[in-house]
């Protein structure tokens, strides 16, 4: 690990323990850069990731049961509880974290970053950190956006296919406060998660174009190993603590 890139990780830490240390301009351009632009590819994944699911246990549960009744109360949990984070997560990691881990490695390849350094301006904190609380309330912004997608590719799914009405399918009443804040949870710390790997995929990264183009596809193959890890993580400590 060069000196470079563990002088700007450690600044990038400091300045996520401590906010005042951000360049608010910075932080709102990548607040932007992760709500517009990934707003669509995590809207689509979602859509059709919910339909795909909703279309066979649909299927499933006629065979196997004769009955689709209990589909739309289990269905909406899974939005919140589950598949959802899971869904807007991977596509986070694919649009927005390896584009962030190439950014990155290109820019230690023909060392603007070196220079960033040298002249003080503190890209750790002014440019790097930020990216990491865009991460954090993007990816809860889109996850709760993404529940209201994944619903609706639900109902299009029953109705298209199976001829159950949407006011039928849809159960708000299977939500609880418990659910929303487990919801909120996974999003925020996949954001993290994301972040993490992107930066460290992008800074440690080695000498050539051959490394510089491998860093994305590390930072995708390490951040959704870890979005899985810590998937489980939380499911595990949500049931130990009795919700």
């Amino acid at each position: 690990m060069s000196s470079l890139a563990q002088k700007v990780w450690r600044t990038a830490l400091r300045a996520q323990l401590n906010p005042k240390l951000l360049g608010e301009k910075s932080f709102w351009q990548r607040l932007s850069q992760v709500g517009n632009g990934a707003f669509w590819i995590v809207a689509g994944v979602t859509f059709f990731a919910g339909a795909a699911f909703c279309q066979q246990a649909a299927f499933q549960a006629q065979a196997l049961l004769g009955d689709q009744s209990f589909i739309g109360p289990e269905y909406i949990v899974l939005a919140f509880k589950s598949f959802g984070p899971l869904v807007v997560a991977l596509a986070l990691m694919s649009k927005v974290g390896s584009a962030f881990a190439a950014e990155l490695a290109l820019m230690r390849q023909n060392q603007s970053l070196d220079a960033l350094v040298l002249y003080k301006q503190n890209p750790g904190a002014r440019w790097c950190a930020p990216m990491g609380l865009a991460l954090t309330f993007g990816a809860v912004g889109l996850g709760l956006l993404s529940t209201v997608v994944w619903e609706l590719a639900g109902m299009v799914v029953m109705y298209g296919f199976h001829g159950i009405m949407p006011q039928s399918f849809f159960r708000p009443d299977a939500i609880s406060r418990e659910l929303v804040l487990l919801c909120c949870i996974k999003n925020a710390a996949f954001g993290q998660s994301i972040y993490w790997v992107s930066l460290r995929s992008g800074l440690f990264v080695g000498h050539g174009t051959t490394a510089t183009g491998f860093s994305p596809t590390q930072a995708m193959v390490r951040g959704v190993l870890l979005i899985l890890f810590v998937n489980l993580f939380i499911d595990f400590v949500w049931l130990r603590l009795g919700f």
